[in-house]
């Protein structure tokens, strides 16, 4: 059967010179909310697994996978951000029960152990079996014409935990509420997968209910929790692929995440005050935006007379409606977001909004692209900015 394939190295040593300095910096009394040298090493371990473990994407700009990574990406970015913050936090507890610094450094490298080797370990195989189970999922969807059913598949060997073990061989609808709640992985750990069948693999008899799951997984208790009071307590009974994520909120290690509350300043940026005279003048292009908008019609196989499709920085596809098209030079917005200077991710509700930033010496212009579940990813604002800086806060990801 498949193993995970995606093996996690030791993640200690990538994280100790710059857990080193911040607890340096926390211990000399500095006022440290956020580390972004740690952020950037958590998100992209995560993001490698995720990529190793959903396989290769399409080149074609109207396949659907091209959204559900973008919002499989942005939850891991949020979920290291939130994790990076909880450090600091412990961090800063950490100083107030320690009157020496060998005493606080130790403590401190024990809670780089915890958090980036054992934890990190486990988060690094539920980012690669997370999104193999969701590429999966939708492969299965689109292939349940023919392979109308699936049966649930343990690796088989000595370290398949028995609450799992006993759901080996269930069968299942494609699509069906017993695919959502069996889609792997059930837990941290999980190597599960499914087999796909064919329709006359099977009878109706062999398909089991949603209620005969819930009681199997009821039966079995890990501790005092049951299987299934474990998968609701870290979200493993949602099908993450129909919500495109990666991470639960309950597996964040800040619960309801207001990434909104980090700033430039958390990551060690300057203002755009200080730093506008080493960049270059502003120079517009003028066009004419009626027929720049009409001469992209068509474009990037795209064929629609209100939209039109650009491409941003990750040559990912993104869409521009007419009604949204107000930018008095609209070929600076297309240069801002296949080129941009800072590109930071907040969420809104169940609508990732994504600021690409572009810098001149006289000005600033910002674009901002929103995506969802329900929404492909669109450009719904570009305009000049004064006050830059209060666009640059949540998640940095460019």
């Amino acid at each position: 059967m498949n193993e995970i394939n995606a093996k996690a190295p030791n993640f200690f040593d990538q994280f100790l010179p710059s857990y080193e300095a911040l607890f340096a910096r926390i211990w000399s009394r500095d006022k440290v909310r956020f580390d972004s040298n740690l952020y950037s090493i958590s998100r992209n371990i995560l993001q490698r697994a995720f990529s190793s473990g959903f396989g290769s994407v399409t080149t074609d700009l109207n396949a659907p996978d091209h959204l559900r990574i973008s919002l499989q990406e942005a939850n891991i970015a949020r979920f290291a951000a939130a994790k990076t913050a909880k450090q600091v936090i412990e961090l800063n507890r950490l100083l107030q029960s320690h009157k020496t610094f060998d005493s606080f450094s130790k403590a401190a490298n024990q809670l780089n152990i915890t958090y980036n080797n054992a934890w990190l370990k486990a988060e690094y195989d539920t980012a690669f079996t997370t999104a193999q189970a969701n590429s999966d999922y939708f492969r299965h969807q689109q292939s349940k014409n023919v392979f109308p059913y699936l049966q649930f598949d343990t690796v088989g060997d000595g370290r398949v935990r028995d609450e799992h073990a006993k759901l080996d061989g269930m069968i299942v609808k494609v699509g069906s509420s017993q695919h959502d709640l069996l889609n792997p992985p059930l837990g941290y750990n999980c190597r599960c997968r499914w087999r796909q069948m064919l329709d006359s693999e099977i009878e109706e008899k062999d398909i089991v209910k949603q209620s005969d799951i819930v009681k199997q997984l009821k039966s079995t208790k890990v501790g005092k929790q049951t299987t299934y009071d474990i998968m609701q307590k870290y979200g493993f009974d949602k099908n993450k692929a129909k919500v495109n994520e990666v991470f639960s909120n309950a597996q964040f290690h800040i619960k309801n995440f207001k990434e909104s509350g980090l700033s430039h300043k958390d990551y060690g940026l300057t203002d755009y005050k200080s730093m506008r005279n080493n960049l270059y003048v502003y120079k517009p292009d003028y066009v004419n935006n009626n027929q720049w908008f009409n001469d992209r019609i068509g474009m990037n196989n795209l064929s629609q007379n209100d939209t039109i499709r650009l491409t941003d920085f990750r040559r990912r596809p993104i869409l521009w409606e007419r009604k949204h098209f107000k930018f008095e030079d609209p070929t600076i917005a297309e240069n801002v977001i296949s080129n941009p200077d800072e590109v930071w991710l907040t969420k809104n509700g169940k609508v990732y909004q994504r600021q690409y930033l572009k810098f001149w010496n006289d000005k600033a212009v910002r674009v901002q692209v929103d995506l969802s579940n329900d929404l492909s990813e669109q450009i719904t604002k570009a305009e000049f900015v004064k006050n830059v800086d209060s666009f640059r806060k949540g998640v940095l990801v460019k």
